[in-house]
């Protein structure tokens, strides 16, 4: 049986009245919410059609780096610190 792979994704709230997600290791892959609760569903969404697209293009999702790898990142602290909150979405 294969593992399953989580991608960390990104929950951010500005002013507006949404919750976006963008996902760190999946180009082009966002989705968004009324509701942090709403924008995490969402996201679960988002990457099974942004796999489906992937491999119909004839593609491979991008291996699933490890969390901490990902948070190690500046850019990806830099937004924790800011107000994201990091999830892990299951492909």
């Amino acid at each position: 049986m294969a593992k399953k792979q989580n991608y960390v994704a990104l929950i951010e709230h500005d002013k507006g009245t949404l919750y976006g997600v963008r996902f760190p290791d999946l180009p082009g892959c966002y989705s968004a919410g009324e509701s942090a609760a709403a924008a995490a569903e969402n996201a679960m969404e988002a990457v099974r059609l942004w796999a489906e697209v992937a491999l119909d293009r004839g593609e491979s999702p991008p291996v699933v780096r490890p969390p901490d790898e990902v948070l190690a990142d500046e850019a990806i602290r830099n937004a924790i610190v800011h107000g994201a909150v990091p999830i892990l979405v299951p492909l």
